[in-house]
This record gives structure tokens, C-alpha cells and sequence, in this order.
């Protein structure tokens, strides 16, 4: 049986219209597919957990010059700006798990009866901007008063 180059032609056209159909409802399927599906939140949350790692821990030396004032006014923009579409309280959780963990546990005891959950965020700086602020005796005071 030999097919002649008109048969084959033929078949070859035949074929193509196939796969051109077949085509067009593969396209159609896809795009319906993209227009249910939600917005996929994986990115967001992405961001937001290599901004969170970006943070380093604060661990407090005021003779080094290490503040929570210094420390915070470093990050005050993640919080403020990168994190804002973030709860307080989530921002509260991520500001505490950023403590040393004896910053930790002296803000922690700082506060009692207070749980860490029940202060605002800015509660929360304001308290450990007090805690772990500067430290200057009354003498070291007094001399860079008489150094003016």
C-alpha cells in the first residue's frame, strides 16, 4: 500500500487541525486555571521571614555603646514602614524574639505581672528603651557637666 503525496497531504493537514485544537483548549484551561486561583500569599511570607532574619539580636553593653535606643533606631524603619501591613502584636512577638536572652528575661521580669503579650508596641519600646538605656553614675554626670 503506497500513499500518494496528496493522501499524505491530506493526513498531515488533518493532524495539524488536531493539534491546533487540542492546543486552543490547553491555552483556554490555563488561563481559566490563572483566573480562579487566589493570589498566592508564599511570596509575602517569604519577605517577610528574610526581613524578620535580617534583624540581628540586640544584646545590651551600654559601656560598648550598645542601647536598645541605638539598636532600635537601626531597625525602627523594618518595623515602622516594611512590617506596617503586620499586627502590633505580631510586631511585639518578632521585637522580643529579638532580645538576648537575658534582655529577655530581665524585660520580662521588668514587667511583672504583665504578661509580654498584653504591653502595645510602643509600650513595649518605650520600656525597653528605659531598661536598657544609657547608664552614667552621678560622678561620670557630674564630670561631663564640668567639662563644658
Amino acid at each position: 500500500m503506497t500513499i500518494t503525496a496528496e493522501a499524505l497531504k491530506e493526513i498531515l493537514l488533518q493532524q495539524q487541525k488536531q493539534f491546533e485544537a487540542a492546543q486552543l483548549r490547553l491555552v483556554e484551561t490555563l488561563t481559566q486555571q490563572l483566573q480562579i486561583q487566589p493570589p498566592n500569599s508564599a511570596p509575602d511570607t517569604i519577605s517577610v521571614d528574610s526581613i524578620a532574619n535580617s534583624i540581628t539580636e540586640f544584646h545590651y553593653d551600654p559601656d560598648a555603646g550598645l542601647t536598645f535606643d541605638s539598636w532600635f533606631r537601626r531597625y525602627e524603619d523594618v518595623f515602622q514602614v516594611e512590617l506596617k501591613h503586620k499586627d502590633y502584636a505580631w510586631r511585639v512577638r518578632l521585637l522580643l524574639r529579638k532580645l538576648g536572652t537575658t534582655e529577655h528575661t530581665r524585660y520580662s521580669n521588668f514587667i511583672l505581672p504583665k504578661n509580654t503579650r498584653d504591653l502595645s508596641f510602643e509600650k513595649t519600646v518605650q520600656q525597653l528603651s528605659m531598661i536598657f538605656g544609657e547608664r552614667s553614675s552621678l560622678f561620670n554626670f557630674r564630670y561631663q557637666c564640668m567639662k563644658l
